[in-house]
């Protein structure tokens, strides 16, 4: 059942919308679930509107979670489950807002059922059926939680994903006991977990049927490599090449291994359950992974397969674990895609023991900008400029200029993100060498970066990738700072300025760091030859995670770098 209504003032009266029929649609989601979209009537600035839904389930084992908060204030939000004395849910409840203990109330209550019996043979024949009639006395346990003025969800910078902050309330079925019988625990663990995806058709399955399809690839990577390292690094880079990913998340495979295979494109589950079993075939000690992806959220606190959305592939070679995602080939062994950085993954091994691997980056985000630009008698600026991109920016820019399209948008991009700047010759290196740095070399022009005041010049020598806004502009942060992977960016620029000009103002050498240096930021300006100023600038962030005791301090160093960064140079007629 679906209600809801939209409430609005109109010349000082409540007006209330009902919710139509018509406004509210159906599609079907998966085996087990309908999808219901509906829209509200009459929504608009200052309206309020609420809504009611009934769900109705055959699957007992979990009651579907509750929101509490959304990206819109809620007046107030109430969720009431009513549970039979023979069936205990353990509850769970997640977010930054405290949701409190829930209001219980028992009270005795009975059923009348009538049950009619299979048909038993009678007299001459005959057959004749009974009907079994009954009232069942039990005590149901109704709990209800309620908030009020639960503020809006505030999208943040650096945060993995919203919903692991977001108050809600989760159940799990812990065990059922039926008068005069014996109690039967549900109460999952993670070892079980392990042991239903080992048995699962789509995925444990797979890795154990015939992979003669396989055959050729086998021999040549065999034939080829002497180490089980090397069997390793060609068997990866093959599954990348060969397979192309359709974009699509899961942990199962969606039509088996083989059929991936000779499409050559499938979801993210094939391509690496492909991978482990290529693995295996080379007496490689391989497994996939389960994980739940950034947007995702993190993986739940009970044992549930329903929070994982995607696979890897995990090899174990003398005691050294290498972990792989195929679905992209700009990416080496044990560096996985941003989306995977995730806290952790479980091991699928055929002991059924659960096993868990931290998800932890062990590249950085490093970018080096040279710029080398003289002063031009219109006030303008040209020159070089370059870039050497390594760890994260570095697989960022080779899956974003793959084509040429691709490249063009990219441009187009760097120039919209520094006003004033036009891109001339173009050029990149190691672009098609995922192990090495990107190297991007321009010749650039730079407009609109001087200001001109009778004899007097004012820039900001930081003339490119200059920070002018703090990310960390509200008072109080409500969730952690998440970075995914330590920083590194420095800047090393020289400006030659013209002949009869010379420095009358320079901004002062500054130092400043967080508390056990997690970050760090240093600027100095030296002047070479009279004429020529050099920025040496470098911003360190070492540390992953910041909590929310931390941001004032994140939020201050921020404040100062980025004052520091648009500084200006005053250059003095002669």
């Amino acid at each position: 059942k679906l209600k809801g209504r939209t409430y609005n003032v109109e010349n000082g009266k409540t007006v209330e919308t009902e919710l139509d029929k018509n406004s509210i649609f159906k599609e079907a989601y998966d085996d087990n679930h309908t999808l219901v979209k509906f829209t509200l009537p009459n929504v608009r600035e200052g309206s309020i509107f609420e809504f009611e839904i009934e769900v109705k389930s055959p699957f007992i084992y979990s009651i579907p979670y509750w929101r509490f908060q959304y990206e819109i204030p809620v007046k107030r939000s109430v969720f009431t489950t009513e549970i039979p004395e023979y069936l205990y849910y353990r509850s769970n409840s997640k977010g930054y807002l405290s949701i409190g203990y829930p209001n219980i109330t028992e009270e005795e209550r009975s059923i009348y059922f009538s049950k009619r019996e299979s048909p038993v043979p009678g007299l001459n024949g005959t057959t004749r059926t009974t009907r079994v009639e009954g009232s069942v006395n039990y005590i149901p346990k109704k709990s209800m939680w309620q908030m009020s003025d639960v503020p809006a969800l505030t999208e943040e910078p650096y945060i993995s994903c919203l919903d692991n902050y977001t108050s809600k309330i989760e159940f799990e079925l812990a065990s059922i006991q039926y008068p005069g019988s014996t109690e039967k625990n549900f109460s999952s663990n993670w070892d079980n977990i392990v042991k239903n995806l080992n048995e699962h058709e789509k995925l444990g399955v797979q890795l154990n049927k015939l992979t003669g399809f396989m055959n050729d690839i086998y021999n040549e990577i065999d034939g080829k490599s002497k180490t089980p390292e090397e069997k390793l690094s060609m068997a990866y880079k093959y599954i990348q090449t060969k397979m192309n990913w359709n974009g699509e998340f899961g942990i199962y495979s969606q039509n088996g291994i083989k059929n991936a295979y000779q499409n050559e494109k499938a979801n993210v589950a094939d391509i690496n359950l492909l991978l482990v079993r290529l693995l295996k075939d080379l007496n490689i000690d391989a497994y996939p992974l389960v994980l739940s992806t950034r947007a995702n959220g993190f993986v739940p606190s009970f044992p549930s397969v329903t929070g994982f959305n995607y696979v890897i592939a995990m090899a174990k070679i003398d005691g050294k674990l290498f972990l792989m995602d195929a679905t992209q080939p700009s990416l080496s062994v044990n560096i996985l895609p941003k989306r995977c950085l995730n806290d952790k993954a479980l091991v699928i091994k055929n002991s059924n023991q659960a096993e868990w691997i931290a998800l932890k980056s062990i590249l950085t985000h490093n970018v080096i900008r040279s710029i080398d630009v003289k002063i031009n008698e219109d006030a303008t600026m040209t020159g070089k400029l370059s870039y050497i991109k390594k760890g994260y920016p570095a697989i960022e820019l080779r899956n974003n200029t793959v084509s040429e399209n691709g490249k063009t948008t990219y441009y187009t991009e760097l120039e919209k993100g520094n006003p004033g700047l036009k891109l001339n010759k173009k050029d990149f290196i190691n672009l098609d060498s995922a192990h090495l740095p990107v190297k991007e070399v321009y010749e650039i022009n730079l407009e609109n970066k001087i200001d001109v005041n009778n004899e007097l010049l004012f820039f900001s020598p930081m003339v490119i990738d200059a920070i002018t806004n703090n990310p960390f502009r509200v008072k109080e942060r409500q969730y952690p700072v998440d970075f995914s992977y330590p920083v590194e960016e420095t800047y090393i620029i020289n400006i030659l300025i013209p002949q009869n000009y010379q420095i009358d103002e320079k901004p002062s050498p500054i130092n400043i760091a967080m508390p056990d240096n997690d970050a760090k930021f240093s600027y100095i300006i030296n002047i070479l030859n009279g004429n020529n100023i050099q920025l040496t600038a470098k911003l360190s962030i070492k540390k992953t995670l910041f909590s929310q005791d931390e941001y004032p301090d994140l939020q201050e160093f921020y404040t100062q770098m980025i004052k520091k960064m648009n500084e200006q140079v005053v250059l003095k007629k002669i």
